[in-house]
């Protein structure tokens, strides 16, 4: 059986629909286990005014999204945990497909469907560049330094594997669920479902990527605790090195921040990377490229 946690803060325009995609789902055994993280808007409201068994809600303080996420795996009942956020939808298929990948891969510690983003009318599907329907993965980190292959809305974790590698890192604030399958997929095999059964809504409010989160909270702050293991594993090497590479652009071009950036690039090796990285970080063209970030971001 699944334990689902969704946390919440502040989706009142789009909590409703979250949640009918879960409880309209074909496979019916299940929990549903709502965290307010002291939302502000009327979110927990609408969600009191759901009448369903599988529903339980808990409320505290603000904390950010891990804090949300740990109380909900600490209230959970059963052996796998899933994730959904307050503004993504579900197939109605998800959980019975996802039942079925762990069927045919027993031995995994983490599984993951394909997802896509959704604007208005619009879906968008990444490359996940895996051309087998369903896979067991054993390095991730060789199939996902391209496009990470899962997302917080899309996963189903063994709830035993957080005995392992530890719960979120409350810290975190932006790129917390990376930290997370970085750590599972060190000591677990991953297995994955190439067929898109999450949505990832772009359109919704409040949505967390829309802002600048401050770098003393990103996870690029916190990538030395994986040092010593990128130097024993290549795969996790390059696809940090990527990671650092597409996360430290709008850092790079902001004061105050642009020092750490260098730091992490001095660890990288750019002549082994896309000849566009050089181009961007290439300090005789600072100021030219900071010129065309900012232009960019007005334009945008």
């Amino acid at each position: 059986m699944f334990s689902i946690i969704l946390p919440l803060y502040n989706k009142e325009s789009s909590i409703e629909s979250t949640i009918l995609s879960v409880l309209n789902q074909t496979l019916i055994d299940f929990e549903l286990i709502v965290v307010d993280d002291g939302s502000k808007d009327q979110s927990i409201h609408l969600v009191r005014n759901i009448k369903d068994k599988r529903l339980s809600i808990y409320c505290k303080e603000n904390g950010g999204v891990s804090s949300a996420r740990n109380l909900g795996i600490s209230k959970a009942k059963f052996e796998y945990i899933c994730f959904i956020d307050g503004d993504d939808i579900w197939e109605s298929t998800y959980l019975q497909k996802m039942s079925e990948l762990i069927s045919l891969y027993p031995k995994a510690g983490i599984y993951g469907s394909a997802w896509a983003y959704r604007y208005r009318d619009k879906i968008v599907t990444p490359n996940f560049y895996i051309k087998d329907r369903s896979v067991e993965i054993e390095n991730y980190f060789s199939h996902a330094y391209k496009h990470t292959l899962f997302s917080s809305s899309s996963v189903i974790i063994r709830k035993y594997v957080f005995d392992k590698v530890g719960l979120f890192d409350e810290r975190i604030k932006m790129g917390e669920d990376l930290d997370m399958w970085i750590r599972i997929n060190i000591q677990f095999k991953a297995a994955f479902l190439n067929e898109v059964l999450a949505y990832y809504v772009m359109d919704a409010a409040n949505r967390a990527c829309t802002v600048l989160c401050p770098l003393d909270k990103h996870l690029l702050m916190y990538l030395e605790k994986f040092d010593c293991l990128r130097k024993e594993n290549v795969a996790l090497d390059i696809y940090i090195g990527h990671y650092c590479l597409r996360q430290g652009v709008p850092y790079y071009f902001h004061s105050g921040c642009k020092d750490h950036i260098r730091c992490l690039l001095m660890k990288l090796s750019l002549s082994n990377y896309p000849f566009f990285w050089r181009i961007i970080y290439s300090s005789q063209l600072w100021r030219i490229n900071c010129w065309i970030y900012t232009l960019y971001k007005r334009l945008r």
